[in-house]
């Protein structure tokens, strides 16, 4: 983790002195532009800015895609068949209640996927902490009627 600091200590920090922390920003600065960015990196072989101008035409893409979470967001179904988000609950099938499930956000939808990352429902967003609960027509079917125990 420290190795990250090992060009700013060994290289811009050894015989300067600053005023005040807006020269030490300025200086640090010139010293980004002139120096650190445009140095040959050993290892890649190329400069900061040759990398810097690579990522930004990769995450390019990435800005104009619409998701408000990334891939990696995981929620527990609950007993009665939900998945809760942003204060909302979200229907699964009931094959799928207290299991881990993986969950992808967009501006409008919310993709819920199975274990073996199976699509299970694709739902559109409520209102941010509306506290309803979205549920397609026919989802869970009608409630189990259990006969009475005596």
């Amino acid at each position: 983790m420290e190795r990250g600091f090992w060009e700013l200590e060994r290289s811009f920090f050894c015989g300067r002195a600053f005023r005040d922390f807006a020269d030490l920003r300025l200086q640090l600065g010139i010293w980004l532009d002139g120096t650190c960015d445009r140095r040959r990196h050993d290892k890649t072989k190329r400069t900061a800015l040759e990398a810097f101008a690579e990522e930004r035409a990769q995450s390019a893409a990435f800005a104009r895609a619409p998701l408000r979470h990334g891939p990696g967001l995981l929620s527990v179904a609950s007993i009665d068949g939900f998945v809760s988000f942003d204060g909302n609950r979200y229907a699964v099938p009931y094959d799928h209640v207290t299991d881990i499930l993986p969950i992808r956000v967009t501006q409008n939808e919310i993709f819920i996927y199975a274990a073996d990352l199976r699509l299970l429902a694709r739902l559109e967003l409520a209102g941010r902490g509306q506290g309803v609960d979205v549920a397609p027509p026919g989802c869970h079917g009608p409630c189990c009627q259990y006969p009475p125990p005596y």
